[in-house]
């Protein structure tokens, strides 16, 4: 099986989450999802371009404007720069970080 997409974190504990951005987190509740983008164009190659693959068809096609969807780019481990993140929160938010 050659997987493109990974699913990371859709529930996390609540003695990862005690940092003040993460109090609040979709995670908590069964409401966000963080996934690891693979070589989702078959290039060869895994990097932001297939971040930005998935994130254009998550905001486009899927979350819309009914929820957040991050990047995490700048990131300094291979999981954090393919990490796309993405929620239910009911309201559009978007972040590249």
């Amino acid at each position: 099986m050659n997987t493109k997409v990974r699913l990371i974190f859709s529930l996390l504990l609540t003695a990862c989450t005690t940092t003040e951005p993460a109090k609040n987190s979709k995670h908590k509740i069964g409401q966000a999802i963080d996934v690891i983008v693979l070589d989702v164009n078959d290039d060869g190659s895994v990097n932001s371009t297939d971040v930005n693959i998935v994130h254009s068809i998550l905001d486009r096609e899927i979350i819309k404007d009914k929820g957040g969807l991050g990047t995490y780019k700048n990131g300094t481990d291979f999981f954090s720069r393919q990490m796309v993140h993405f929620d239910c929160r009911g309201c559009r938010a978007r972040w590249d970080r």
